[in-house]
């Protein structure tokens, strides 16, 4: 008899759930309401103006940038980094050197956790530019340079995904930044 409430239970969380959703979303204004992307979409990131292909993985906490080779160095008593970031073609290349904001360790699994150095890019998605926290990492064996996480799809882009589609958005924010940043030709 149990077996039955529990299953009855069941069937009505999962019956009721999805409408309730659902009016969630259409009584949403369309200007309230969030940005529906892929889960491949094509970001630019400053310094540098790249348009770089970026997975958005609900199931990472952080954000990651492609970083094979970086050199640490002291600035200012602070810890700094320095590497290139290539773009999509492979035919321009810009030196990034940021403050490390944190270090932060990695879980991967069957291996032990990676420490990784922390710090701050400016994306753009669409229309929306923020300045996010992105780990540093060698995605050389990767199909996509950056990485976007959960943390940072939810509190700063506020987006929803559609596993079904890629390349929804194209990245339009008119950034200028200025800086210390160089290109350097291949």
């Amino acid at each position: 008899m149990k077996q039955i409430g529990w299953f009855l239970s069941l069937l009505i969380v999962f019956y009721t759930v999805p409408v309730l959703a659902e009016e969630k979303v259409e009584d949403l204004s369309e200007s309230t309401r969030p940005a529906v992307i892929g889960w491949v979409e094509t970001v630019k990131v400053f310094p540098g103006g790249f348009s770089l292909k970026a997975r958005i993985d609900t199931g990472a906490k952080g954000s990651s940038i492609n970083a094979p080779r970086v050199e640490s160095f002291e600035k200012n008593g602070e810890p700094w980094v320095r590497f290139d970031l290539t773009n999509a073609s492979g035919k321009r290349k810009i030196q990034i050197e940021r403050k490390v904001e944190r270090l932060v360790k990695i879980k991967r699994k069957g291996q032990r956790a990676k420490e990784r150095k922390v710090i701050r890019l400016g994306i753009c998605l669409g229309d929306r530019f923020e300045e996010l926290e992105m780990s540093l990492a060698d995605r050389r064996g990767f199909n996509y340079p950056v990485l976007i996480g959960r943390l940072d799809l939810e509190k700063r882009f506020g987006v929803w995904i559609d596993p079904g589609v890629k390349h929804t958005l194209s990245p339009i924010c008119d950034i200028q930044l200025e800086g210390e940043d160089r290109v350097l030709k291949k």
